[in-house]
């Protein structure tokens, strides 16, 4: 859950009718050297997030992400997407030896409530993310996106509003579908088991981690981008204005999950949504997979009415 984004515009093949985007080298640079800022940016602010280390016998902690293949695959109940895997986990005890033990992946690493997904301490920063830096990033990457749009396509200002409206309407799609599909599948293989715990179970495991509420860039950008070329694919460079419509509806949908597992959201305007979407954590797994479109569990069945009642069908 990567900071190229506009590099996804030169994957599109090229041929002589397809519309060519170009990117001024000056462009590119600034991008690249606000990307590095917000990411460095987003590293300080995780500093602030850490905790102090127990300094009695448990003095080192590593916890590796491989070793989420070991727990019992037989067990239908730990394919769930919502159990954690066992992991390895080697400590330092007060003599100096090196003990081992198993525990499932729910110990706190330097972050607050953290599940450790990697040893290598770079891919883990990857993984998280803090509501200033996931603004920022889209503070940088939403109007730079509406400048490319403007300035690769000759569509009209309605055209563009209803290529918009659609990526839009298509977001609440795309939302429910890869919640339902992709981040709650159950494969047999252990190593794809793994993906999907470090995509999405371990959000089940600790679903109040402040820093996994919001996805990531690494993980965000790659999947949107892949989004974009369809879009380029099928209407050309004025696509990218469908994107924007689909890039909007991603950043509401994170702010509110954000918002779903971190503030109280008590008004009559809100609350419906996080009532929703606890549920869907602390009632039926199986069900309201829908954050912000949420029609979409009603229309296909799978809307869940209370903590204890199953799912509704219709």
């Amino acid at each position: 859950m990567a900071n190229g984004t506009h590099s996804s515009a030169s994957a599109v093949p090229s041929s002589p009718d397809a519309p060519k985007i170009k990117m001024c080298p000056k462009i590119t640079s600034i991008l690249e050297f606000l990307l590095r800022a917000v990411f460095i940016a987003n590293s300080l602010l995780q500093n602030r997030n850490q905790m102090d280390r127990n300094t009695g016998d448990l003095v080192a902690l590593r916890c590796s992400a491989v070793s989420s293949a070991t727990f019992n695959v037989a067990d239908s109940t730990a394919r769930i997407c919502g159990e954690p895997p066992l992991a390895d986990c080697f400590f330092i005890d007060s003599q100096g030896a090196v003990m081992s033990r198993k525990i499932a992946m729910v110990e706190p690493t330097s972050h607050s409530q953290q599940i450790q997904l990697f040893n290598n301490r770079w891919l883990e920063r990857c993984t998280v993310i803090t509501p200033v830096g996931f603004a920022v990033t889209w503070a940088v990457l939403i109007p730079l996106l509406v400048w490319l749009a403007w300035s690769s396509s000759s569509v009209t200002g309605a055209e563009a509003s209803l290529l918009g409206l659609g990526g839009l309407l298509f977001w609440f799609v795309f939302e429910y579908g890869m919640h339902r599909w992709v981040f709650h599948w159950k494969p047999d293989h252990r190593l794809l088991q793994s993906f999907v715990f470090i995509m999405h179970g371990n959000h089940h495991a600790e679903p109040n981690d402040p820093l996994r509420n919001l996805m990531p860039p690494v993980a965000s950008i790659p999947i949107t981008g892949s989004v974009w070329l369809v879009f380029l694919a099928l209407f050309g460079a004025a696509g990218t204005w469908a994107f924007v419509g689909f890039i909007i509806g991603y950043v509401i949908y994170d702010m509110l999950h954000y918002a779903c597992h971190q503030w109280p959201m008590k008004s009559k305007v809100w609350l419906p949504f996080k009532k929703h979407h606890m549920r869907h954590h602390f009632g039926v797994n199986e069900g309201n997979y829908a954050i912000s479109g949420l029609v979409l569990d009603r229309m296909l069945g799978t809307r869940v009415d209370s903590l204890k009642a199953p799912v509704a069908q219709g």
